[in-house]
């Protein structure tokens, strides 16, 4: 892979990683009912960015010969770490976007949720951040070795 790439690679999973911990607040503050303090806008446009991120990890695990070179490195890594039986993830993103869906239409968000369904929400959102976080981490040890 080119310098350019993993350069490229690194960035954007940083970016993702940050959006993936502002949503992961976002809906720490919906379960505290502290959405009069931080604005509803701003919690709802995060959990919608995140649900285009699960929307697209869903089109490749729909397709076999979908591919998005961006987040294809990602869809790997959480499959790998989400493998049980059943090697699809695609109960488990469904289950996601159900849930950040739940979220946003509800009247009352901190009580859309169960306190089990809150918790595997950021359960499993955390685990796609985590291998976010790795895939900047492995880049960046690529960047240093090639610059060493």
């Amino acid at each position: 892979m080119s310098l350019w790439r993993v350069q490229r690679e690194k960035e954007t999973y940083t970016d993702l990683s940050r959006s993936l911990n502002q949503t992961l607040k976002a809906i720490s503050i919906i379960r505290l009912n502290a959405i009069d303090r931080y604005g509803w806008d701003r919690l709802q446009q995060q959990l919608e960015d995140t649900q285009e991120i699960i929307d697209r990890l869903l089109e490749i695990s729909h397709d076999p010969y979908y591919t998005d070179e961006e987040l294809q490195p990602l869809y790997s890594g959480v499959k790998d770490a989400w493998l049980d039986s059943d090697d699809t993830i695609r109960p488990h993103l469904d289950q996601i976007n159900t849930h950040l869906q739940d979220l946003q239409e509800s009247s009352q968000p901190s009580q859309a949720l169960s306190d089990t369904e809150f918790d595997i929400l950021k359960d499993k959102l955390e685990d796609i951040r985590d291998v976010a976080n790795e895939t900047v981490e492995e880049n960046k040890q690529a960047l240093r070795g090639n610059f060493a």
